[in-house]
């Protein structure tokens, strides 16, 4: 009998369970359908990634862009170019008809100026979400170094700025502080068999840095908050290098190098760091290793810290005074907010790393893709997502994490002392871009030697800048004021 019923009433139980698979699908098992092409944001842009060959850029990139590509509807490629060669950076960012978004070295970005057009970033793709999170980028960065004339252009990846270490155990027992100024500097080297005995002051006076260590120096003399122009007068084209502001430096430099090992003219700022944290230096001006250092070898970076030694680090000193060069005079005005005497600071950056920028194409759709489709890759802080070397400290956002951007050699302690030395750099509006110029290697070349005829007693200061005024000039020349 119950054979006879089950086999009666097997089909409507065949039926029944289709019906609730069918509510079990409803249910939300199964993935939603993907959006059709007129609802996807981008559908049918293509967008051409310019990447720096031997970055790594290309294959790290390769998912991520695919999968940009099926949520918004858009294609991205990526186009490699060598690194050096602005020549190729130009031919790769106007061939062909599609939008170029470009991952370019401060080094090239003055050429790249001369014959390309720089897009402003489209206020819609501030956001952190979807975009570049405009407003995380550091006061400083942002308006220092990624506007021009307060017109976003660049969104920095990279903004490394020279810091001071030294030894805060023994200017405990010394009853002594960091230097503020670069005349209070001077005093620490004047001093330092009485406070570091058996040690030595480091600066990274290499033939490849010499000119960056001079300019990072200068600026506390040189950037007036009032103007706009530090190397080189925009309106008239005129070098401002051997004005009194870079003679004071350059002045200064060759007295405290007096008081330095003959090392230092073979010496990078991670050879003065590394001297800090195995002892040898009290007093060493460098950074963190960071852009081609961390990529290619950064087990070599590495120092023998030495035991029971404390680390201070901040950033490099300021001046009282400031040379003001439309009326032609050292200032000492006061600065709106501050206590007691005036201290002007600047940071030069920009002497390596990289920006991302999109460049003007006749017909091109909005930049808002290609910012997007980048953020997409490179991770919402335009950091993560870049292989290693690519991305260093240009955000707030990135201020909370610093064993990611400093050397396993450092205290926890010390590591915070470097990223809030680089906040209180970054976020202030001196910051100063190193000779933002197509050509610049000409530039920091003409300047090398006469930097190094002027330190090594072959000239005199004034002479030296004052021939490299006369090289920049026939530079200017030869590439136009208005470029």
């Amino acid at each position: 009998m119950l054979s006879r019923i089950s086999k009666a009433f097997l089909p409507r139980l065949l039926l029944l369970a289709l019906f609730l698979a069918g509510l079990a699908g409803c249910n939300g098992s199964r993935s939603a359908p993907p959006p059709q092409a007129h609802e996807l944001p981008f559908a049918g842009q293509q967008v051409k990634v310019l990447a720096p060959a031997g970055a790594g850029i290309s294959e790290f990139w390769e998912a991520p862009l695919a999968e940009w590509g099926t949520q918004t509807g858009g294609s991205a490629t990526v186009v490699e170019y060598p690194p050096d060669d602005a020549t190729a950076l130009t031919r790769a960012a106007t061939s062909g008809e599609t939008s170029v978004i470009a991952i370019v070295p401060y080094s090239l970005l003055g050429d790249a100026a001369a014959v390309l057009e720089f897009e402003l970033v489209p206020e819609s793709a501030w956001n952190v979400d979807s975009g570049i999170g405009w407003q995380d980028l550091l006061p400083g960065v942002r308006e220092g170094l990624a506007s021009c004339r307060r017109k976003p252009m660049l969104v920095p990846l990279s903004a490394p700025a020279l810091v001071l270490y030294f030894r805060q155990d023994l200017l405990n027992q010394a009853g002594l502080k960091p230097p503020q100024t670069w005349d209070d500097y001077h005093r620490l080297l004047e001093t330092l068999p009485d406070w570091a005995p058996g040690l030595v002051a480091v600066e990274p006076w290499s033939d490849s840095f010499c000119t960056t260590m001079f300019l990072s120096r200068a600026v506390a003399h040189a950037k007036h908050p009032d103007h706009y122009s530090v190397f080189v007068d925009l309106d008239s084209g005129t070098p401002l290098i051997d004005n009194p502001a870079f003679l004071r430096t350059l002045e200064q430099c060759r007295s405290a190098v007096e008081k330095m090992p003959d090392a230092i003219w073979m010496l990078g700022p991670l050879d003065c760091r590394r001297m800090a944290l195995e002892g040898q230096a009290a007093l060493a001006i460098g950074y963190e290793p960071q852009g081609e250092q961390r990529r290619q070898n950064p087990q070599s970076q590495t120092a023998s810290r030495v035991d029971g030694i404390e680390i201070g680090v901040c950033r490099l000193p300021g001046s009282r005074e400031i040379y003001n060069p439309t009326r032609r005079q050292w200032e000492s005005p006061a600065v709106r907010g501050a206590a007691g005497p005036p201290l002007f600071r600047a940071t030069l950056t920009a002497f390596d790393g990289y920006a991302a920028c999109c460049f003007v194409k006749p017909g091109a759709k909005s930049a808002e893709a290609r910012w997007n489709a980048l953020s997409s890759a490179a991770g919402s802080d335009l950091a993560a997502g870049f292989p290693p070397g690519i991305a260093g400290v240009t955000r707030e956002s990135q201020l909370t994490n610093p064993a990611e951007f400093t050397g396993p050699e450092l205290t926890g302690t010390e590591a915070g002392d470097y990223m809030n030395a680089l906040a209180d750099a970054l976020r202030e509006p001196t910051v100063v871009h190193e000779l933002p110029f197509p050509r610049r290697a000409n530039f920091r070349k003409s300047l090398d030697s006469a930097l190094v005829a002027a330190l090594r007693n072959q000239t005199d200061p004034e002479q030296a800048l004052g021939s490299a005024a006369g090289e920049w000039s026939r530079l200017i020349e030869e590439i136009g004021l208005d470029t």
